[in-house]
């Protein structure tokens, strides 16, 4: 009796220890690598001809992968001050068209449909298909699923083909995505990737970023600015030698004056409505600087297109002059062992982008772990780096978090970052019609209500701090410890955690560099009744310092899964240029910047436009006093006059 009593005790124990296990699975982690990215803008990729916006991607040669494991490919588009970044395994059928993003649901990978999340942004995405080497089939055959697919033993995954669109015009990039058991040690085995290395965002370096080249940019042929709203059409030449339009060849344009449509080899001839807008097709009719950011000029001769896709910019006269299109922008922020790196595109050519820090004991919250903005708190920002956006607006500027300010009452974390429109041709533009007063007058009466080209034109957004270590206690509404709380690391764009680690009863927790993720995400911390709460990075910088500098460590430090520091290559901040035509990253030529900026996080600018304004009030007061004086001597004339005869 007693040993069948032990042994239905035996059994029970079993089965509630399996129902505990079960319950209490342990979630997979989530490790993105960088691919390699080649537009096929150039030659075919596949046979399949030119594709405008179309990318090859394969392994990198510095990045090798995790092998014999599938990885999910994804492609992660610019967030634009609305929204961070947001990535998609776009549709799980290659061919079916994108009404839905299967992969992107599941609770092991994001939770969520985010290329509804794209569109509900007004992004206008669509993802087109994800194919093999043929560019046409499924990389796991015809008819088959075309994500996930399978890491090869030498750590490289077989030539994909993938193609999407938006329209508005963001940067991609793309990386592989694994789902790995946290008890299996990241990088344990294969090519490339060893034991208790920096297993972080392949070595830390930054994925190359894409912008479609634009087939051009139309811009103001005197104030040099992007003209919106311009349609831009091609009229192709038949057999008969004839110049006609074909339906569905045209591009309206947006704030940044770029226009984008891929056709097949042929010869081609622009057209631009409303007929308000004349092409300036004589380079003498269009201000000299225009050298300085547009290239590839639309002279009125036909475009041969036979491989590459050709550039054109098209300068026009724009009626009224010198009126400024608002400043627009898309970014990317990641961070690796290399530093954090914010890079973009900007409307505006040749801007001044510029990256500013706060004490992260200034910033305030509320108790939903909001940042409070209203009103704006007396932030004391100090600029660290800036750059210039080359003739496209890419841009990219490197961040060592490293050598940020510390003491023992607060750790620096990047804040924001601000954006100054160029002033392409040194000033405003006055055109020979109105340089009469009256023309003047004019200008300045309209540019009350308008801006006009030559004034200060600045962009703003703010950019969440990305720790690379976390060490400290998770912290309720009220800023007391949870013990035992259920701690989570989750991307922005994503309802389902990248990594899970138990705080034990003290509340204290530790995520190792391996584990965190490359891009923006928060924190929560969920009770043992199941109780939610929200923590920004920045805030949980802020909350943890004390325990930081008791216990020698730092956000910003890179340590292994057995929490040893590890030495990344030593980056100074630095300014690193913008990127080529199509691609951006971090580029070794990058320059450095010697004189950074202003406490307050922004140079002093100059405002031509301010000197117009106080020109045309004298003028004004000026003309008023000419007039009343003469009314009063025309009345005077006017008194009839008494004497003697």
């Amino acid at each position: 009796m007693k040993i069948r009593k032990l042994g239905i005790y035996i059994i029970f124990s079993l089965l509630f220890l399996s129902i505990s296990q079960t319950t209490h699975a342990v979630l997979p982690t989530k490790k993105t690598f960088c691919l390699d990215a080649v537009v096929c803008n150039t030659n075919p990729c596949s046979g399949e001809g030119v594709k405008g916006h179309r990318v090859r991607l394969s392994t990198r040669t510095d990045a090798k992968l995790l092998p014999n494991k599938q990885a999910y490919i994804i492609a992660c588009t610019a967030g634009d001050g609305a929204s961070l970044p947001i990535c998609t395994t776009g549709n799980s059928l290659n061919q079916v068209p994108a009404t839905t993003s299967d992969l992107d649901t599941l609770p092991e990978l994001y939770g969520q449909d985010n290329i509804v999340a794209m569109n509900a942004l007004g992004w206008g995405y669509k993802f087109e298909g994800l194919y093999g080497a043929d560019g046409k089939t499924s990389p796991n055959g015809p008819g088959k699923p075309a994500n996930p697919v399978m890491v090869k033993s030498n750590g490289e995954i077989d030539i994909l083909e993938w193609q999407d669109s938006t329209t508005n015009g963001k940067s991609r990039l793309w990386q592989a995505l694994f789902l790995v058991d946290p008890s299996e040690g990241i990088g344990a085995t294969g090519a490339g990737v060893k034991q208790n290395d920096l297993d972080f965002d392949s070595a830390g370096r930054a994925c190359v970023k894409i912008s479609w080249d634009p087939w051009g940019r139309v811009f103001d042929s005197q104030t040099l600015e992007p003209v919106s709203g311009a349609k831009v059409s091609l009229l192709y030449k038949d057999t008969d030698n004839i110049f006609k339009e074909l339906f569905g060849l045209s591009s309206t344009t947006k704030n940044n004056g770029k226009y984008e449509i891929v056709v097949e080899d042929g010869e081609y001839k622009l057209v631009i409505n409303p007929p308000s807008l004349q092409i300036a097709t004589d380079p003498a009719t269009i201000h000299s600087s225009y050298v300085k950011a547009y290239y590839n000029l639309y002279t009125g001769a036909p475009i041969i297109q036979a491989g590459a896709i050709q550039h054109r910019d098209v300068a026009v006269k724009t009626p009224p002059p010198g009126i400024v299109t608002p400043l627009e922008y898309n970014y990317f922020i990641e961070s690796g062992s290399i530093g954090m790196t914010i890079s973009g595109t900007v409307t505006h050519p040749l801007s001044i982008v510029s990256i500013n820090t706060v004490k992260s004991s200034d910033i305030k919250y509320d108790q939903s772990g909001n940042e409070i903005t209203s009103p704006p708190p007396p932030y004391h920002r100090k600029g660290v780096a800036t750059t210039t956006a080359d003739k496209n607006g890419n841009f990219s500027l490197l961040i060592n978090q490293v050598n940020l300010e510390r003491t023992k009452d607060y750790q620096e974390v990047v804040y924001d970052v601000d954006i100054t429109k160029a002033n392409l041709t040194g000033g405003p533009v006055t055109k020979n019609e109105s340089n009469n007063f009256i023309g003047v007058v004019s200008k300045f009466i309209f540019s009350l209500f308008r801006p006009v080209y030559g004034a200060t034109i600045k962009a703003n957004f703010r950019i969440p701090s990305i720790p690379t270590y976390l060490s400290g206690y998770a912290y309720d509404s009220v800023g007391k410890p949870i013990p035992n709380a259920t701690v989570g690391l989750y991307l922005t764009f994503s309802k389902a955690p990248s990594h899970i680690v138990q705080a034990d009863a003290n509340g204290f927790f530790r995520v190792t560099s391996n584990n965190i993720p490359n891009m923006p995400f928060v924190i929560k911390y969920t009770t043992p009744t199941g109780q939610v709460v929200t923590t920004s990075t920045s805030q949980f910088i802020a909350q943890n310092h004390q325990t930081n500098v008791e216990n020698k460590t730092s956000p910003f430090e890179y340590r292994d899964q057995n929490n040893t520091i590890i030495t990344p290559p030593i980056v100074k901040p630095t300014v690193v240029s913008g990127g080529s035509n199509s691609k951006s990253g971090t580029m070794p030529g990058g320059t450095t910047s010697t004189n950074p900026i202003s406490s307050s996080g922004n140079k002093a600018n100059s405002n031509p436009a301010v000197t117009q304004t106080l020109i045309v009030l004298v003028l004004l007061i000026l003309l008023l006093g000419g007039v009343g004086i003469g009314v009063m001597l025309y009345m005077k004339n006017k008194t009839p006059q008494t004497g003697t005869f």
